[in-house]
């Protein structure tokens, strides 16, 4: 119904602009409209502006529009998803519990998009919304496509995930020999190589990613290959070079190339 509503708001609005913007667009009530709604051409002498407006029939178009228009609201109103009732009024209750200046929230069913809406604010001390649209840093979110990466390697045939991740990067050491010739890619993937954090290592750090690689070999591990869950970024960084080295390009263009693109996310960047 909300469709067939917008298709006739349209073909009127066309209409309209058609017969107040054509200089000479003939009408049925023996004038010529001008350019300015307000001013008509007379047939017998189009120099000669005559200062008359179809009060009645003018009147009758926009009562439609309007009429159309407050039904456009009405329908879509009564198709926002009944499952959202009191959501506005949720996630703006958990940005004051919070302390949070905004947040925007995206809700997905059945690959149809219904409900894409910021809350709060992008600059709290401007005042500035934030929207839909508004761009936000993911953090670790990035780690789900570099394994995505990854995967599309393995399903190619180009990458085995249970070899040791030396076979494709010879310059990856350890601090041991041991964990040189067995780390696999799965293992990266898991967390499970037996190093910590070792944080302090990259975080803030300028530096190329070959010379992070390189830092991997004086990191101590403090538990077992594959005995424990320890979360990682090192291993992730390495995946990513693995992805570049086995494609040929960097890791931001395959993201965008193969998983940005594809999905749309056209406002995405680095």
């Amino acid at each position: 119904m909300r469709r067939i509503l917008l298709k006739i708001y349209h073909k009127l609005s066309r209409e309209i602009r058609f017969r107040t913007h054509c200089p000479y667009g003939a009408n049925d009530f023996g004038y010529i409209y001008s350019t300015d709604p307000l001013l008509l051409r007379s047939k017998e002498d189009p120099s000669l502006r005559i200062f008359k407006l179809q009060s009645s029939a003018m009147r009758k178009v926009f009562s439609l529009l309007f009429a159309i228009l407050l039904l456009l609201q009405t329908s879509h109103a009564q198709s926002v998803d009944k499952r959202l009732a009191g959501i506005d009024t949720f996630i703006t209750r958990i940005l004051k519990e919070w302390h949070a200046a905004g947040c925007a929230v995206a809700v997905v069913d059945k690959n149809k998009v219904i409900l894409a809406k910021g809350f709060g604010y992008k600059d709290y001390a401007q005042k500035s919304p934030v929207t839909e649209n508004t761009l936000f840093a993911i953090g670790s979110c990035s780690k789900a496509f570099t394994s995505s990466l990854l995967g599309m390697l393995v399903k190619e045939g180009r990458l085995d995930l249970d070899k040791p991740v030396r076979d494709y990067l010879p310059e990856l050491k350890f601090y041991n020999e041991y964990l040189t010739d067995h780390v696999t890619a799965r293992d990266m993937m898991c967390h499970r190589t037996g190093l910590p954090r070792h944080d302090y290592s990259w975080y803030g750090s300028k530096t190329t990613r070959d010379s992070l690689i390189y830092r991997i070999r004086f990191l101590e591990p403090n538990a077992e290959l594959r005995q424990r869950w320890q979360y990682n970024n090192f291993m992730f960084l390495v995946q990513g070079v693995l992805a570049e080295k086995l494609y040929g390009r960097k890791w931001e263009a395959l993201v965008k190339e193969k998983i940005f693109d594809p999905l749309g996310m056209n406002s995405s960047d680095f």
